[in-house]
């Protein structure tokens, strides 16, 4: 299998694996009146269970580094003049994975400190 492919089925496997952790740490079957503070995430968080907001906050970082191998892939593919602007793009997707990988990592402490009622 070429090594485009591969990469690009690792960033597709990232995103699978983001999805997942949006839904571990976010996912919530009640209705909130979101105001625009984190006083309803607060709430949120402090009924989920402590083994899913641990699992939804590792899988983050975990998948923003399946995410920038999917993006070198692109790059990977990228053909002509304007190749240049491919890596660009891939280059700040990768930036912003990988920083949205890194909040589901300080997540965590929301619900810490929603459970400790503070």
């Amino acid at each position: 299998m070429p090594l485009t492919l591969v990469l690009l089925a690792l960033g597709l496997l990232g995103s699978i694996l983001m999805f997942a952790g949006d839904m571990l740490l976010y996912f919530t079957p009640g209705a909130y009146d979101m105001d625009g503070t984190l006083r309803p995430y607060m709430r949120i968080m402090r009924d989920v269970p402590a083994g899913r907001v641990r699992l939804g906050g590792a899988l983050g970082p975990v998948s923003a580094f399946f995410y920038a191998l999917g993006f070198a892939g692109l790059t990977l593919t990228a053909r002509g003049e304007m190749d240049w602007l491919v890596w660009l793009a891939a280059a700040l997707l990768a930036f912003a994975l990988i920083c949205g990988g890194a909040y589901h990592a300080q997540y965590v402490y929301l619900s810490v400190i929603a459970k400790a009622g503070r």
